[in-house]
Parts: C-alpha cells; structure tokens; sequence
C-alpha cells in the first residue's frame, strides 16, 4: 500500500514536471535560435520589414576598430522607418522580395550570409525615393548577442509564475488550469514573437495559434479572478469564445483571415481584462478587494516601463538607451506573473507569504524608481554636447532621485502591506494606539476584538490565544485560528506555562498536544502576580520571534492586563450598582409607604388627642374636683399634650420635606422669635411646675442689636421649640437652659456658593451669619452619637423612649429645616454635664432674594 502510495504521488509529480521541462525547452530552443541562427544584417526589423534599430551603436564612445570601420563603411545608407522592399546575396544571386517574405513563412532572411559579405537592398526611403544600396553584413558581435539574449529571456518569468503554481499550489480548479497556462503560453508567445520576423522554426505560425489562443484564456481568467463575475447559466459563452478563437485561428493558418489581425484580437482581450478588474472596484466582493489591487499594480508595474517605447526617449539610434529602456522594459514585465500568483495564492504561501510580500513590494518600487530614473538619465544624455556640466546635472537629479527614493519606501511598503494584509498599524505604533483604546474597552469581547482586528494583524501573528485565571469556568478570552484546540483547555494546561515565558520556543521546548502551535507565552500579570497568560503561535514570515518583537509583546501584555482587570473592576462595579439601585429602589419605595402610614396615622390619632385634651381643660377649669383629681387631670392633659407634640412633630417633617420650598420668607427679627419660644417653654413648665420634681431656669442671651434674618418665622419658631423641648426632656434633674443669639461669620459649604463664579467661591471663604445655641445640663450625649442623633425615629438607646418619652423626630426635623437654609448645624456634648446645640444660618441667599429686597444692616461679631 506504502509502495502505491509513492507511485501515485511520483506520478502526480512527474507530469507536472514534464511539462514544465516541456515549455522550458521550447523557450530555450528559441532563444539560442534567436541568438546564434538568425543572421546579423546590422539591423533590426519588423513583420512589415521596416528598420526599427540598429544592432550597432555608432555614436558610442567604447566601440572597437571593427565596430567603427562598419560604421564609416555603411554611415547613412539606412535610417529608421527606412522599407525594405528586396534584397539580393551577389554570391549566388539569390532574391527576396517583400511580397515573397510576407507570402511564405518558411523562408528565414538573409539566410547563409555571414559577417562582412556584401548584400544588395531595395530600399523604399521615407522621402519616397527607392535605392540600391550595397550593404555590408555585421555578423554576430557580443554586442548583439547580449541584446537579443535580453529580449529573449522575458519568456522565464512567466515560465518561473506557470511552474510554481503548476508544481506547488493547489487545489487544481479551474483557476489553476487557467493561470497555468495563462502564464506559460504568455511565456511562449513571448519568446517566439520575439524571432517571428525571421520567420525561424515555423514561429509565425505558432505566434497567430498562440494569440488566437491567449484571447479566451485571457478573458475567461479575468472573469473568474479575483471571484466569478458570471453565474453558471452563462458558461457556455465561454465555451463559445473558446471556439470561435480556435476556428479564427485555424482560418489564419490557412490565409482566409490577415495574419495581423491576431494583434487586435490580443490587444482586445488584454484591454477587456483590465476593464473586467475595474468593473470589479465599482461593487467588490467581500474581501477580493486586495486581490483586486494586487492584480491592477501587477499591470502597472508591468507596462508603465513599456509605455517609454511610445515617447521621443526609445530608440533614435543610440545604443546606451535603447539597451537601457530594453532592460527597463525587461525588468518590469515579471511584475505581471508574480503579482498575479502572489494575489491568488497568497494565503497558500504559509510562511513565504511575508517574504513574498516583501520581494514584490521591493521589486515594484526598483521599477518605478528605474522608469524615474531612466527618464532622467534619458533627457540628460540626448541634450547635445554631453559635457561636464550635464554630467554633474544629471549626477545632481540622480542624487535627488535617490533622497525621494528612500523617502517614498516605507509609504510604499506600508500602502502593499496594507493591500497584502489588511494592517493598518506600524509594529512601533501598536502600544500608543492599544494605550489610546483601552479606555473604550470596557468588556473582554471589546478587548478580544481588538487583539483579533488591530493587534496581532500589525505583527502577522497568525495564531494567538487568551486566558484569564480570573474565571475558572471561562478562562478563554478568545481564540484565533485554533479554536478546535483552545476552546476545550482547562487551567490546569495553561498554567504552567508561566513557567516558560517570555522566549521563543522551538525544537524540544514545544509544549506537548494540544498547545504544540505555541511558539511564544506572554504572561499577563497585575501586581506582579500572574492572572492570565496569552499564548502565540504561528507567525509570519518564519514563525520567529526576535527579543525585540518579545519585549513589544510583553509591553503589550501589560496592558492587556490593565484591560482585563479594569474590565473585571467594570462588571463588578455594574454588578453592584445594579444591586444598590434595586436597595436604593426598595429603600425609596419602604420610605414612601412608611411616610403614607405615618401621615394617615398621625391624621388619626390628632383628632381624639385633641378632643382629649380640649376635655381635659376644660374640666381642669372647673373647680368641682377635688385636688386629687385635680392632679389625674394635670397629668392626663400633659400626657394628651405630649402626645399632640409628637403627632405635630410628625406632621412638621413630612411637611417640611414636600413643602419647604413653598415656605413664606420675610425678614424678621431671629430675638423676637427666640424669645417667644423661650415664654412658651416657661408657660408650659410652669404649667407642669406640680409634677416636676426639679425646677427649669431658661435664660435668654442677645445684645440690643436687632439680627434680621430672610426666613420663614414659623420654621424658625420649630427649630428653637424643639431644641428647647430636647434640652427639658433630657435633663431629669432640671438646671439652667440657656438660649444665646449672635452674629458673625461663617465658612459654609461649596452648595451655598453654587451662584458664584470660580473666582468667587474661592473668596467666599466666610459669609456674614446668625448663630444660635441651646445649651442645658442634661444627660448629655455620647461622642459617637454625634452623627446618629439626627436621623428619624433615632433614640440613644431603647430605654430612652420609656425615661423620656418621645419619637426622635424633633433633631431630624430641626436638621431639615437648618440645611432647607443652606446652613449648618452641629452638636457640643460631654456625658453627665450636658450638650449645646449650635446652628448656622446665611444672613440672605443671592439665589433666593428678590432684588427688591435689600437686607438690613446686621451688627455682631
């Protein structure tokens, strides 16, 4: 089975190699033809026997002896576009004419003549005249060897293109069959046309075949390259372009169609060629269009060189340019072949395809950089009297060609790579731009899509995977081009690769089945801990990585890290702030029904309170009862009361927070409510003086000075109510209550200064304020307390709601209606001797002021 195997595979081989061989020795047969059968007259002509060069250049200053007596001795005989009608050999009398050559293609001119001999022509000159003129063969010179060798070697490039893909490329469709032999007959019909004018071994016969033979070829290649142009249904045109080009070309061979007519047929299928590619730029198909620009800089590499044969720069009979725009023009022409079978089978290169790359992109710009030059070097050497002066121009322009030369190369070289590869970043540029869109990436498929798309493309890394130790039941990032093989791995494979990080692995140091691809490990580390690794395999050229190339990845792993941490940082921020805003949800939605329950409680319960205690004082009136009884009344109407207190005071909060924006601000007098407060709270001791077991002194403190303020006096009459209520209520053994007023100045927060500009709340350190205190010898309050004493319904500690009664709203009220002001209240306490209660408030607010209002001057300190 083994020994068949071979068999096969030997056979598969050698037919494509016998063919190969084939073509080969057809070119080569040709070009010796060409080179040592043909005869040497001294010029060169074409099918329609016209002069169209000279094979010696007798304007050159290196000629030989030889070469300047032939000069002397055939000096303006013939000159270019000259016809020849006939010639005569006077050794044996033997006549050729015009029409007998274009009659007979058997027949090979100047057959049997030698260097030197003398030959007579009928000449037809462009002036009109026709002569006899004796004219001295040249025979074979190296010279003349040398140029025709160069015309005739154009044939090998398209043979080299034709017998990689024939040898090399696969699958064998219809394209293989086509750029096969696209190539290979464009490399016969080169190499024979080139000595179709002698008329040697049958080549114009085989010329028209191979014309009429490239028409279809041509264009049957170009409708199915880069993608099929036509659908199925319109296949048998092709076959019927196939056929007509046959019978044309039979009908040549045998004279019932003009033999030239095969130029304007080629000429045809070459120009509807291009106009097929360009059809295809107009509506690309999905990826074709760097095949698409591959093939068209193929063409324009190719002719460009070739179109300096239709300007005044070719030919005139100088042999220094007409050798060198044949080199130029033999330069440039493989660029066809080789573009075109780079475009097609590039992905098919493996790792030739970047030194492939490379070759052509360097060859493409030698040309054009050549055609420039070329040209340069053209008009210099034809300016009559070449001296030292147009040599030292021409070495200047040629200077200056250089500089735009290697200015031009890595814009070139990037626009080709761009073209090949779709990369759209330079190596050097890949860490500025990563660090630039790292931000954006917020998740890992962001991350993912960015080493996929920009990264890995820049470096031609063919082959890549991510892991993240973060997520055990996830690790993979993501996978490129070895998804069957990364897709199943767990941690426990992966990790211990961090063993052999940071170096190029080859021979023994390749990590066993399934990560045999990898060929370099980037460990991916945040805090110098290792939390993921990013594995890298096949790469283009050669599947090596230089230390500098490792360095840039490692640079970049670093930041993959940062992306990845930020992005894990991301999702849990999000995790969390979708949970908070679901508490924050609930916590709103429990504050809203526990503020509907208080409202509609407290409106229950204020109705029988105040009937209660309506009741209770009027018989509290009535001096029927006995002082007993007088004493269970005094103590149910100061309970009543208390309770109406709390009710109002919840009432108070909750209007306070839906409707303190509505409240009726004037200026007032701050005293006279302090001390309006102050009489109630003595009023309502005094009232209660029979059950209290220690006596109150409330004292108010506050100079003569009035201090005006722009409030709402009921608000501020709730504030002192309630602080004066907490200063009674928690000092059990009674004691001096002091309430002290005073102006001065005070640094508030950046909320009241909202109204300024930058500059102004910079200055607005301090602004003019009322103070006021309350101060008692109470219990006190403990320091950690501080904070906790203004929320809702907050006591102390539980046995306070039983000692002292109440519902912890009065603070959270009062700390409502101080900060509704935009001022500041704070506390001043010592366990066992008592607190003092100090707020705050802004003289006026600018952004609440009517301009009609100016305020009052306030004194203090």
């Amino acid at each position: 089975m083994r020994t068949l195997q071979q068999w096969i595979n030997i056979r598969s081989l050698a037919i494509p190699s016998f063919v190969a061989a084939l073509v080969l020795a057809v070119g080569l047969l040709y070009t010796l033809g060409n080179v040592y059968a043909i005869p040497y007259p001294g010029f060169a002509y074409d099918g329609q026997w016209r002069v169209v060069d000279f094979q010696e250049s007798c304007t050159a200053r290196d000629n030989d002896l030889e070469t300047i007596q032939w000069c002397r001795q055939t000096a303006g005989l013939l000159q270019l576009g000259d016809q020849i009608v006939a010639y005569t050999n006077p050794n044996n009398g033997e006549q050729l004419s015009k029409e007998e050559y274009l009659s007979d293609w058997s027949v090979v001119p100047y057959w049997g003549l030698t260097g030197g001999e003398l030959v007579l022509l009928s000449v037809a000159q462009r002036s009109g005249e026709q002569s006899e003129i004796a004219w001295i063969m040249r025979g074979s010179t190296l010279r003349g060897q040398l140029r025709r060798l160069s015309g005739s070697l154009l044939f090998l490039p398209f043979w080299l293109a034709g017998t990689i893909v024939l040898l090399f490329f696969r699958p064998r469709d219809t394209r293989w069959y086509l750029l096969v032999a696209f190539n290979y007959l464009t490399a016969l019909w080169f190499i024979i046309g080139t000595v179709s004018v002698s008329h040697i071994y049958e080549s114009p016969s085989l010329v028209v075949l191979l014309s009429w033979l490239l028409m279809p070829i041509y264009l049957h290649l170009h409708l199915l390259l880069p993608y099929p142009l036509i659908r199925e249904q319109w296949q048998w045109l092709i076959s019927t372009i196939y056929g007509i080009a046959i019978v044309v070309a039979l009908l040549s061979l045998f004279g019932f169609v003009p033999p030239s007519s095969y130029y304007i047929a080629l000429l045809a299928a070459m120009l509807s060629s291009i106009a097929l590619l360009l059809v295809r730029l107009v509506r690309p198909a999905d990826g074709a269009r760097p095949a698409l620009y591959l093939m068209l800089t193929g063409i324009t590499v190719a002719i460009l060189p070739g179109l300096l044969w239709l300007t005044p720069f070719a030919g005139g009979n100088n042999g220094v340019v007409d050798i060198t725009v044949t080199m130029l023009v033999t330069l440039a022409l493989p660029a066809l072949p080789f573009f075109y079978t780079y475009a097609l089978y590039k992905h098919r290169l493996g790792g030739m395809e970047v030194r492939a790359n490379r070759a052509l992109a360097i060859y493409g710009f030698a040309v054009l950089y050549a055609t420039v030059f070329v040209i340069l070097f053209v008009l210099f050497y034809r300016q009559p009297g070449f001296d030292a002066a147009a040599l030292g121009a021409a070495l200047a322009a040629s200077s200056i060609c250089l500089l735009l030369a290697i200015l031009a190369w890595n814009p070139l070289r990037r626009i080709l790579n761009r073209i090949a590869y779709g990369t759209v970043y330079e190596p050097e540029q890949l860490v500025r731009h990563f660090a630039n869109e790292i931000p954006r990436a917020l998740d890992r498929d962001q991350i993912a899509q960015l080493l996929i798309t920009q990264v890995t493309p820049s470096l031609l890394i063919r082959q890549s995977a991510l892991f993240w130790f973060a997520d055990a039941e996830h690790p993979l990032i993501y996978s490129s081009r070895v998804e069957d093989k990364a897709a199943g791995m767990q941690l426990t494979q992966v990790a211990p690769l961090i063993e052999i990080r940071e170096r190029f692995l080859s021979g023994e140091a390749i990590p066993p089945a399934p990560l045999e691809w990898v060929r370099l490990v980037i460990p991916i580390e945040v805090d110098q801990q290792p939390v993921g690794v990013w594995l890298l395999g096949r790469r283009d050229p050669d599947d090596f990585y230089p230390q500098s190339d490792i360095e840039l990845l490692a640079t970049l792993g670093n930041q993959v890290a940062v992306a990845l941490e930020t992005s894990r940082l991301f999702e849990i921020v999000q995790q969390r702030t979708r949970e908070l805003e679901r508490a924050n949800f609930e916590l709103r939605r429990a504050d809203r029904l526990k503020g509907d329950l208080l409202r509609n409680v407290t409106h229950e319960l204020r109705t029988p309170l105040t009937i209660i205690q309506g009741y209770t004082e009027l018989m509290l009136e009535d001096e029927q009862f006995d002082p007993e009884h007088q004493e269970f009344l005094t103590a149910i109407n100061a309970s009543t009361r208390s309770l109406v207190q709390m009710v109002d005071n919840v009432l108070r909060l909750q209007q306070q927070r839906l409707y303190h924006s509505n409240a009726t601000r004037q200026w007032v007098d701050i005293r006279q409510i302090a001390a309006h407060c102050v009489r109630r709270a003595q009023i309502l001791l005094g009232q209660r003086e029979n059950w209290l077991e220690h006596s109150f002194q409330i004292v108010l403190e506050t100079g003569d000075a009035p201090l005006n303020i722009w409030a709402d006096p009921v608000q501020l009459g709730q504030v002192f109510d309630n602080l004066l209520s907490n200063a009674v209520k928690f000092s059990p053994q009674g004691g001096k209550i002091c309430v002290k007023l005073w102006a001065g100045t005070y640094q508030f927060s950046p909320i009241y200064t909202n109204g300024f500009s930058e500059m102004e709340r910079k200055e607005a350190r301090r602004w003019p304020a009322l103070f006021a205190s309350v101060e008692d010898q109470g219990i006190g309050i403990p320091p950690e307390e501080f904070e906790s004493i203004w929320l809702e319904f907050y006591q102390i500690d539980a046995s306070a709601v039983r000692h002292f009664g109440g519902a912890g709203l009065g603070l959270a009220l009062v700390k409502d209606i101080i900060e509704s002001y935009e001022g500041a209240i704070w506390v001043e306490s010592e366990v066992g001797k008592g607190s003092r209660f100090t707020c705050a408030l802004p003289i006026l607010s600018p952004v609440e002021l009517p301009q009609e209002h100016t305020a009052p001057q306030v004194s203090g300190n």
